[in-house]
């Protein structure tokens, strides 16, 4: 087969790259949402207005000519417009949509974010869950499940936008017995994602779940990458196997790649792809976004009829059941120091003071933190450790227990800087790594200390948003370019590291910036990091 050859051969059955989707202005789009006549500087104002604009840029369909021709590409055909998070993103994505709704809510495009949900409920209904991504490629793995978060955040939003107490039951029966589907699929222990996880210095164990995948092949949009990290493992056979599927189940966590994910190579302290286990972890992050999802189904079968109570009963149950595990083995209290810890590695009873989190080994129940230094003295840090506080699992603490936490454990971790807060203390080269910044995280822990509602917690959530808008501004000043991720240990820069250069557009970072906005409308910009 010659290049000439194979070349003819893609150009007459594959559309050109990008012709699957066409460019569209999302039809509630207005030049002039509420958001900006809160705002209270003229940085902001100009800033705001911007990214409102770059719905314009980002919104899309699918071509006519994917449901006439599937075979001719990879798009997942969506039956309506949605927005795509930009730069190599040409197709839409699951997690980044949470945040990308988020964004439009607060420009006043309810219309455009329900369009999106119900694009996702129709891949739930076709799939069993939301793949990846809008790609025939991404549908053997899924990410953080946060559709029924989504499907909240549209619910309230359109009530509180239609007649007073007026709320679309419809929208919303429509979809529960969908995000019913989507729950059971991660609690189904046919497909790898539901685990038994042994609880340490007993016979017992608690049920969690985890990040997985069935496929352990080579990734088909990154095959030439994942080939590489095979050769380097030792080749095809079992080994290939095994790590082809740790690949793909990190790419499902949304945090590809990460040393959150890696073992580290004996006291070399060097992380590599080979040493990937995402399988053999279990995450606070993933078992936090799934309790608020039992939570939240609870609250939304509870407003529907009273058909539904059951449901709202069973919902919450599985929630108070997921509560006590992971405050049994995956909160460790913060009363002893890290070599105390260490010997609990399996936790303790924190349900009543204040804890930290952290991921736990699959096998043992044990404490995930590996360690930084030779003489143990110090454990690896990452964000994902506050992602509890934004699925409220610490509104039972007393003030004095809320405080606590703040002040030991968000305040003084290594992740908080002047640009942001890092997604890990360790500087793998991975992009999910230090000094990485990324948007999701940051408002995940501040609507977490938001949760909290003391003054401290909410002083703390200010100042993080702060240092997160000024750094963003601070980029996006020279040529109005948002980043898909940033430099946490310098403001204003953009991220770096992983498969791929940093990207601009972008939909999750305008939607954060935007959010924060809202919530901050007379935040200061003007002399930004200085």
């Amino acid at each position: 087969l010659t290049r000439k050859a194979l070349a003819e051969f893609v150009t007459s059955n594959f559309f050109d790259a990008g012709s699957d989707v066409v460019s569209c202005v999302p039809e509630d789009w207005t030049e002039k949402p509420f958001l900006l006549s809160k705002l209270r500087s003229k940085e902001s104002i100009a800033w705001a207005d911007d990214l409102n604009q770059k719905w314009k840029i980002l919104g899309r369909r699918t071509a006519e000519s994917v449901a006439k021709y599937p075979h001719r590409t990879s798009t997942l055909h969506r039956a309506l417009p949605f927005i795509v998070p930009g730069g190599r993103f040409r197709e839409s994505y699951y997690w980044d949509t949470y945040w990308i709704i988020l964004g439009l809510i607060e420009c006043d495009m309810v219309k455009t974010s329900k369009h999106i949900v119900l694009n996702l409920l129709q891949d739930v209904e076709t799939f069993g869950f939301v793949p990846n991504g809008g790609r025939v490629y991404y549908t053997t793995r899924t990410q953080p499940p946060l559709l029924t978060k989504m499907v909240e955040a549209v619910y309230l939003a359109d009530s509180k936008g239609g007649e007073e107490g007026k709320k679309d039951t419809t929208f919303l029966a429509r979809a529960l017995p969908i995000l019913d589907a989507e729950y059971d699929f991660w609690m189904s222990s046919k497909n790898g994602r539901l685990v038994s996880v042994p609880v340490p210095g007993t016979r017992e164990s608690v049920r969690l779940n985890r990040y997985f995948s069935k496929d352990n092949t080579p990734r088909p949009e990154s095959y030439r990458e994942d080939i590489d990290t095979i050769g380097k493992k030792g080749g095809g056979g079992g080994g290939g196997k095994t790590i082809a599927r740790e690949i793909r189940a990190a790419a499902e966590s949304g945090w590809d790649f990460s040393s959150r994910w890696m073992m580290q190579e004996g006291r070399s302290k060097n992380y590599s792809m080979t040493t990937l286990a995402t399988t053999q972890i279990v995450p606070i992050d993933l078992n936090a976004f799934l309790y608020s999802m039992e939570k939240t189904l609870s609250d939304l079968h509870a407003e529907v009829a009273t058909a539904s109570a059951p449901k709202a009963l069973y919902y919450m149950e599985q929630a108070r059941q997921r509560k006590n595990a992971i405050f049994r083995i995956m909160a460790f209290p913060l009363d002893t120091d890290f070599k105390e810890k260490e010997k609990n590695k399996g936790g303790g009873d924190c349900a009543a003071v204040p804890c930290e989190f952290d991921d736990v080994m699959l096998s043992t129940g044990e404490r995930r933190a590996r360690t930084m230094s030779d003489d143990n003295s110090s454990s690896s840090k990452s964000a994902a450790s506050f992602v509890p506080l934004w699925a409220g699992l610490c509104e039972h603490w007393n003030e004095h227990e809320k405080d606590t936490f703040v002040e030991k454990v968000v305040l003084s971790s290594p992740l908080l800087l002047q640009g942001g807060v890092a997604t890990t203390n360790i500087d793998s080269k991975q992009q999910w790594d230090y000094p990485n910044a990324w948007p999701p995280l940051q408002l995940l822990l501040i609507h977490g200390l938001l949760k909290l509602s003391t003054h401290k917690a909410k002083a703390t959530a200010a100042s993080v948003a702060q240092s997160w808008l000024q750094s963003n501004y601070k980029a996006w000043v020279p040529n109005a370019d948002m980043y898909e991720k940033y430099n946490a240990r310098v403001c204003g820069e953009g991220g770096g590291g992983g498969e791929y250069g940093v990207q601009v557009g972008f939909g999750w970072s305008n939607g954060v910036v935007l959010s924060l906005l809202a919530i901050w409308p007379d935040t200061k910009l003007k002399d930004a990091c200085r």
